[in-house]
């Protein structure tokens, strides 16, 4: 007999916390309803659901207050998959797989948290490559890293659009109900930026610019953290970063950072092929960083 074929990609640790990502499945449910909505059942996919798979049912729950979804949880590991399956349920389910992994339909949105983090940066853009394949047209790719509690989180949003898949945008995350700097965020960098906090490249200059606001903006402390975070963002929009101008964002802890370098757009290539990505740090290499151009 053939052997089977071995999932493509490396076994996380496993290791998460009840609530972890409930701050990006509330972003997801907001921002993303219409996708969520698209047909009869639209495919969810959890890529890297852990040891348990606790955040794949609540993601399972969050979700099914808006939309009648299918979520499956994907795992390379086998005993994890063995382990999840008395958490099946109609609409959840959990399946064998990798970067690979096969669907009978493909998915509306994929989140791979916590997962790219332990590969090498050149490994980055072949696993987008292959999980944006299994996207339907307008599907996002959710990929980044949060804290072991979920309090900060950083998340690349790549969504497919024919067959090129374009990066719109940079999600921070923060929960206000403790003390807070923006150089916080950088300990939770996604692998394809955590290295270019170096002078020279946009996310460095994003945040020495959002250091200084903050500085300028603790004169509202008194007020709490999101008053700070909010001014500090309306500081921020000065500059030739661009931010997503929905201030409900700002007031619930999320910061959408779609522009890079000094001057949004201009020198970056139309998006690539699939085959032909590019990581978002830098201003090569052909992935442009969405479509709105709008100011806060």
């Amino acid at each position: 007999m053939a052997r089977a074929r071995r999932p493509a990609g490396q076994a996380t640790r496993g290791k998460t916390a009840a609530n972890r990502l409930r701050r990006l499945d509330a972003y997801l449910a907001a921002c993303e309803s219409s996708l969520l909505r698209r047909g009869p059942e639209p495919l969810v996919v959890d890529l890297g659901f852990g040891a348990t798979p606790g955040t794949t049912v609540e993601m399972a729950d969050r979700l099914a207050q808006v939309a009648s979804v299918r979520v499956v949880g994907v795992e390379i590991d086998r005993d994890r998959v063995a382990a999840a399956a008395s958490a099946e349920r109609s609409g959840l389910s959990f399946v064998l797989g990798g970067f690979d992994f096969e669907t009978e339909t493909p998915a509306t949105i994929i989140r791979a948290l916590n997962v790219l983090r332990q590969y090498d940066e050149a490994e980055i853009v072949p696993a987008w490559t292959q999980l944006g394949e299994r996207l339907v047209d307008g599907g996002l790719l959710v990929e980044g890293t949060s804290d072991p509690h979920g309090r900060l989180m950083v998340v690349n949003l790549l969504r497919r659009r024919d067959d090129r898949l374009e990066h719109e945008g940079v999600l921070f995350s923060v929960r206000l109900t403790a003390d807070f700097h923006p150089r916080d965020l950088q300990a939770v960098l996604p692998k394809n930026l955590i290295h270019h906090v170096v002078p020279g490249e946009p996310v460095h200059e994003l945040f020495d610019d959002w250091s200084s606001c903050w500085q300028r903006a603790r004169t509202r402390r008194s007020f709490g953290q999101r008053a700070v975070l909010d001014e500090s963002l309306r500081l921020l929009a000065d500059g030739p970063h661009r931010l997503d101008p929905r201030r409900w964002l700002a007031r619930r802890g999320f910061v959408l950072w779609r522009g890079l370098g000094d001057d949004p757009g201009a020198g970056l290539a139309e998006p690539s092929p699939l085959t032909a990505l590019a990581a978002p740090g830098r201003r090569q290499g052909g992935l442009r960083s969405g479509s709105d151009r709008t100011r806060r």
